[in-house]
């Protein structure tokens, strides 16, 4: 196959990604913990979407974790809602 059909397929295959992407109205949060504390208890709400890939439990200090919300069909925005987590110390750290 020649460069230009690889490159013409990897454009299609791109503006085909963003497309659907655009389509689906979904969000992915990447939470970097930089704090010498640890993320616990994570709470979410809602008000449009739902969550597919729920967040983790818990979040050690210097880890990234990922979570991900979709938008319900037949609405006319994408996921809208509230992420939290606890604060707590790290007791590993302090004994």
């Amino acid at each position: 196959m020649s460069d230009i059909a690889e490159a013409a397929i990897s454009l299609v295959n791109d503006i085909a990604q963003q497309s659907i992407s655009s389509i689906l109205r979904s969000v992915s949060i990447h939470l970097f913990n930089s704090t010498s504390n640890i993320l616990i208890n994570p709470q979410v709400y809602t008000y449009s979407g739902y969550c597919y890939d729920p967040p983790q439990p818990t979040v050690k200090k210097g880890v990234t974790e990922v979570c991900a919300f979709g938008h319900t069909k037949g609405t006319i925005c994408g996921a809208v809602g509230v992420l939290t987590y606890d604060i707590a110390e790290d007791w590993k750290r302090s004994s």
